[in-house]
């Protein structure tokens, strides 16, 4: 995360996994989030469709690809289902307009002093809401999804709780410490440039000569594309883990702004209070030159992408993914 964070906030992140910021939100903004996230039915969690729309099923022969879409609506409801019963009581992914209100707080209060060089591709946010009878998505680092195909090993969250999170509470963030001392480290930064410069071989780039969903899917080569991102990803696999005994929580005030790694292990401890856990989270990427263009939408036709966190965090501005994208920085791999 060299040339993301300031010198200091790097020392922080890879010690503890972390870095506090010391900004929280004001009480009226910390308002509006929840306002808006419990005016929106747990109906309308869309996580599940990170499953149903995946490059691997055209990796399949054509008759299971057939299967594959017939299922695909009854997988949706299940997922959905499932998830509603068991997990989350909203798994809420878009790009709503809050994301203006809370990043340009945090550029008042100074995030840029805890920023670097890169500018920051503002994917989406994310509210996450449960009760005590619900788990979390579990220990976890985050892949390299299809949906939202910008990506980097480097991608940096937002990590805002709308209620206090402290031991007697439950719900705390475990965050995986001294990332940048494993096997892992910047492995994602090379799978991902290697799957860039495959879809480059073939030829399945737009007319900028980047590599986009839209021209994977509309390459001869789909098939072999497909299963290139099956070898890549599934190998991360094999790659040693931290146990998860190992990762340590954060105590946390209501609105408080915290910046983690969203591709190193983390995990959820069990909620205890009575009250609702609310999180908003906002994810962030580097502005890499790693040869893939970031799409205007994801999930079910949800917008993305739409801000850049610019000038070492200092300022925020519209951002359309079909433009000309700003020079990328070289992509870390060693």
């Amino acid at each position: 995360m060299d040339n993301i964070l300031s010198d200091t906030a790097l020392e922080e992140i890879n010690r503890y996994g972390y870095v506090r910021t010391q900004l929280r939100l004001h009480a009226p903004l910390i308002g509006q989030i929840r306002s808006h996230f419990q005016g929106i039915a747990p109906r309308a969690s869309n996580w599940s469709f990170f499953y149903t729309n995946s490059l691997h099923q055209y990796a399949l022969t054509r008759w299971q690809r057939l299967l594959f879409h017939m299922k695909k609506t009854f997988t949706a409801k299940a997922l959905h289902k499932a998830i509603l019963g068991d997990r989350y009581d909203k798994t809420i992914f878009g790009s709503t307009d809050l994301l203006p209100l809370v990043l340009n707080e945090c550029i008042t209060n100074d995030i840029g002093s805890f920023l670097g060089d890169v500018p920051l591709i503002v994917a989406h946010d994310i509210y996450l809401e449960n009760g005590r009878d619900k788990a979390s998505f579990g220990f976890h680092e985050d892949g390299f999804g299809w949906d939202n195909f910008y990506q980097s090993g480097d991608d940096l969250s937002f990590y805002i709780p709308l209620v206090d999170l402290t031991e007697e509470t439950g719900g705390r963030l475990y965050v995986e410490q001294n990332g940048d001392k494993t096997v892992r480290y910047r492995d994602w930064n090379r799978r991902i440039l290697e799957f860039s410069e495959f879809c480059q071989s073939v030829g399945a780039v737009d007319e900028r000569g980047l590599v986009t969903q839209e021209s994977i899917l509309q390459s001869s080569q789909l098939k072999r594309i497909a299963q290139q991102f099956i070898k890549i990803t599934d190998g991360r696999k094999d790659l040693p883990k931290p146990e998860p005994e190992e990762l340590k929580p954060i105590d946390f005030k209501a609105g408080e702004v915290v910046l983690f790694n969203n591709k190193r292990y983390h995990d959820i401890e069990p909620w205890l209070a009575d009250h609702l856990r609310e999180v908003y989270i906002i994810r962030c990427v580097p502005l890499y030159d790693i040869g893939l263009a970031p799409p205007s939408h994801f999930l079910n036709d949800v917008p993305c992408n739409r801000y850049l966190l610019n000038d070492q965090g200092r300022t925020l501005m519209p951002f359309t993914p079909e433009d000309e994208l700003p020079q990328g920085y070289p992509v870390p791999v060693d």
